[in-house]
């Protein structure tokens, strides 16, 4: 079967965390039969070759590039092959491709992220010890700071990419885990990223609100163990602050072999935590063990009562990786402790088990060469959400940890995409926990729970909640093929995903003539305490912009649909609140472009607020587009033979930029006006005037929409037949 024929769906262009794709980026995503033969998969090599005569992988046209098996899982029947692209035999970062073979050796699913036009020279003018120093001097990280061997790798660019040192850092006290990428022709540090993930306790299990401790059975414990270290996970106490190194064994057995603590709680030498964190992980390990086959590498390192400069001053939960690759769970003390919560433990655990299937990069503030981005991080969080939530069959989460801060959610909502993201991590990642908890609903724990871990088992590390669903959604299908799912349950799956407008979330958003799309324009200043705004006016005399989660894009009609006279956008901001704005309050410029998405450049800005470690760093600022439209405009009209020029069958991307210190949601509708041939009167023959109707709107049923709005329709139109 040929290659175009197994295409059943194609997602918009995506890139990688912080980085302008090269030009020529394919980002793409089917599922299809082409019939793969015997294939061996060891050695790799034999793999690759296998898979490529089969046709099922998407190379590169950079005739430099080669694609690098980096792993092969089998799990019930089916195969997942990960790969990645190398250039001139270095990594080419934010590459991934993704193979999934059904028991028949059938590639049913291919999900690749490859960057063409790649012409870089990839001899370093700095040396490694040189790009360590550059690293360690912006992140303003202490002497004792450890650092990786820096690696060479290419960075795709909006140009033709850039050779980087790929730098991590790690530092114990204060807890540091940050990656830089050094330009290793100039040393200038181009990206950082902060590795540390955190969250306020986003999980719920048998907490204090809940009932007395009970007696429970420590698993992975060798019979004579008399401390908490064992086969799976080894819990130690801080007795130092936030120094990991000062790290120690509280809990010790009694003469019996026994670990019967009392909890005390506020205390920061308590044994009771290392217990309770300890036995939560190891609940957690044996599920993905016995349920996924998931196996880890090395035993987990736990870490409890952790506190910063002062007891109890640390209300936060954290997941790490040091730099020889040892995970990290670490539970912090605040009004409670949070490792008393087993959803908290659960919750950091679970991005313990994503960072192991997919290569998910992490920040609050994500930006690349199309903007805001922190899709990753919204599926990271929204899926650690639903693997703290199934495992204790409750959609309810944190009453204890979570409550005492006024944090705790509910995975039982009704969140959609756009209109219900903002751009932060665990907000968004409601849209992502809501809807899983809701395929777990329709289908049942088991299949929700395989769906989920199956479908970001083949995620790359820049993935949207668009590429998550359609995964899920090309998944369900395969399991239908193999009659493991009904067609009403495979029916059942996509309908979930598209009601939460999920298989909708790309990049891009389409819009459709008069529906109102809704963009949250704010800074989250909550996230930095209420001084923030004070900040934020500062940020105003500069030249710092902060962008929309999404672009907007806006397909025209074809031209036998009528001549078109124009394309209105009305714009509408009011206060998160509901409250109106007053106009002086609003400060966001809009850019246009035709036939691809907005792009920006990185730019570094001094911002102590947002680089407390440097004190600047990079963000971003419009690059390309055709028309740029500042002063905060309230609507916008395309024409022929305006400075844009109108046409038919075309699409047009619209991004949004600010600076303002209010959460603002602004409104976007668009309409279509243009004029058709009177059918009953049409040309005279004899010389005379052809006439027209006036003005009329093109209904929603005539624009089409981008992106997986195609992939969908032709997802529908090759249902499974019932």
């Amino acid at each position: 079967m040929s290659r175009s024929s197994a295409i059943l769906s194609l997602i918009a262009t995506a890139s990688l965390f912080l980085v302008a794709p090269a030009h020529g980026i394919e980002h793409r995503m089917w599922g299809g039969n082409p019939q793969l033969g015997p294939y061996g998969l060891e050695p790799r090599q034999a793999t690759l070759q296998c898979l490529t005569d089969a046709g099922a992988i998407p190379w590169p046209a950079d005739s430099r590039s080669t694609m690098q098996v980096l792993d092969v899982g089998t799990r019930g029947g089916s195969t997942t092959v990960r790969l990645r692209q190398r250039h001139a035999d270095l990594p080419v970062l934010g590459s991934h491709a993704a193979v999934r073979l059904d028991s028949r050796g059938r590639a049913t699913l291919v999900n690749a992220t490859l960057f063409d036009s790649l012409a870089v020279d990839v001899r370093p003018a700095v040396s490694p010890d040189q790009a360590a120093a550059a690293a360690l001097r912006e992140l303003a990280a202490p002497p004792h700071a450890q650092v990786s061997e820096p690696e060479l790798a290419v960075l795709p660019d909006a140009d033709a990419g850039a050779l980087v040192y790929d730098v991590r850092v790690f530092c114990e006290a204060p807890l540091l885990s940050a990656r830089a990428l050094v330009d290793a022709s100039s040393g200038r540090v181009l990206r950082v990223q902060d590795r540390v993930v955190e969250a306020w306790a986003w999980a719920y299990e048998t907490s204090p609100v809940h009932g007395d401790p009970v007696e429970i059975e420590l698993a992975g414990l060798a019979p004579e163990a008399t401390v908490l270290d064992g086969e799976f996970a080894s819990a130690r106490s801080i007795t130092a602050g936030n120094s990991l190194s000062s790290a120690e064994h509280l809990a010790v057995a009694d003469g019996l072999g026994d670990f019967l603590f009392d909890p005390e709680e506020p205390a920061v030498d308590d044994p009771f935590a290392e217990v309770n964190a300890y036995h939560h992980v190891t609940r957690g390990i044996r599920y993905f063990e016995e349920q996924h086959g998931h196996e880890l590498g090395a035993p987990i390192a736990i870490y409890t009562n952790f506190f910063i400069s002062q007891p109890y001053d640390c209300p936060n939960a954290y997941y790490a990786q040091n730099p020889q690759g040892v995970d990290l769970l670490i539970y912090g003390q605040g009004d409670v402790d949070f490792s008393y919560d087993g959803d908290v433990v659960l919750h950091e655990f679970g991005h313990l088990i994503n960072h192991d299937l997919a290569p998910l990069e992490m920040d609050y503030f994500f930006y690349d060469d199309h903007g805001w981005f922190v899709g990753p991080s919204a599926i990271d969080e929204g899926l650690a959400d639903y693997w703290s939530a199934t495992l204790q069959d409750s959609s309810t989460h944190s009453e204890y940890a979570s409550g005492s801060l006024g944090l705790d959610r509910e995975l039982d909502n009704d969140r959609t995409c756009p209109d219900d993201a903002k751009g932060e991590s665990h907000y968004d990642g409601q849209i992502v926990s809501g809807a899983a908890w809701e395929l777990r609903d329709v289908v049942g724990a088991d299949i929700a729970d395989a769906l989920l871990y199956d479908a970001l088992a083949v995620q790359g590390g820049r993935p949207t909640l668009a590429d998550l669903a359609g995964a899920v959604v090309a998944i369900a299908r395969e399991l239908g093929e193999a009659g493991d799912l009904s067609a009403e349950q495979v029916d059942d799956v996509e309908a979930v995903l598209a009601d939460r407008g999920m298989l909708d979330c790309d990049r891009a958003v389409p819009l459709h003539d008069g529906q109102t799309t809704e963009l949250y324009l704010g800074l989250f200043y909550w996230l930095y305490g209420l001084g923030w705004k004070n900040e934020c006016r500062t940020l105003q005399d500069t030249d710092t912009r902060f962008g929309a989660y999404f672009q907007l894009s806006v397909t025209t009609p074809p031209a036998d649909a009528g001549e078109l006279l124009s394309v209105r956008l009305d714009l509408v901001a009011e206060a998160e609140d509901g409250d109106a704005i007053d106009d002086l309050d609003l400060d966001y410029t809009v850019h246009l472009r035709r036939d691809e998405m907005v792009t920006f450049d990185m730019v570094q800005t001094a911002n102590t607020a947002l680089f407390p470690y440097s004190g600047s760093g990079p963000m971003p600022a419009a690059l390309e587009y055709d028309l740029e439209l500042d002063g905060s405009p309230g609507a916008i009209e395309l024409t022929p033979d305006g400075d844009l020029a109108l046409e038919p069958d075309t699409t047009y991307y619209l991004s949004v930029s600010h600076m303002n210190c209010e959460d603002i949601r602004l409104a976007v509708t668009p309409s279509f006006t243009f004029e058709s041939v009177d059918e009953d009167e049409g040309d005279d023959d004899e010389g005379g005037c052809q006439c027209r109707q006036g003005p009329r709107h093109v209904g929603a049923a005539h624009v089409v929409g981008l992106g997986f709005l195609l992939a969908a329709a032709v997802l529908r139109r090759s249902r499974l037949p019932r």
